[in-house]
């Protein structure tokens, strides 16, 4: 999906947010592969002590993000668990800001991630909705 088949609301938020930074590294990712990735990232991402589960992850997170996931409560990402969801920022060089639980049901709960760039320092505002088993 390309940015300009977006609706105008989830546009502004990935402009505004500069998820395209975000999207370019996962487009990436999905193509070169985990070994490639690593070599080429600036700070050696993802970690050499990942198991074949958490690379899995990333590879769904990657492909969510391809398709702009997370960026609203409707869009929220899924399947990651807080873990993969840690460990795709991670891959992005973001580490976790605020974060608060805004909605749940009986088997599920929404949180809301505020995300800062590591380096740059530019915030990004996402949401993951986590299955509990």
């Amino acid at each position: 999906m390309e940015i300009d088949k977006l609706p105008n609301n989830i546009r502004k938020l990935a402009v505004d947010s500069g998820y395209e930074y975000i999207r370019t590294k996962a487009l990436r990712f999905i193509a070169v592969g985990v070994i490639v990735y690593r070599k080429t990232d600036a700070l050696g991402m993802p970690d050499n002590d990942l198991e074949s589960e958490d690379i899995d992850l990333l590879m769904i997170g990657c492909r969510q993000v391809a398709e702009f996931k997370g960026l609203t409560h409707e869009t929220a990402f899924e399947g990651l668990g807080i873990f993969g969801f840690y460990r795709l920022m991670e891959l992005f060089h973001y580490a976790a800001g605020n974060q608060a639980i805004i909605d749940s049901g009986e088997d599920w709960i929404m949180d809301k991630m505020l995300m800062k760039h590591i380096v740059t320092r530019r915030e990004i505002v996402l949401f993951n909705k986590v299955t509990q088993k």
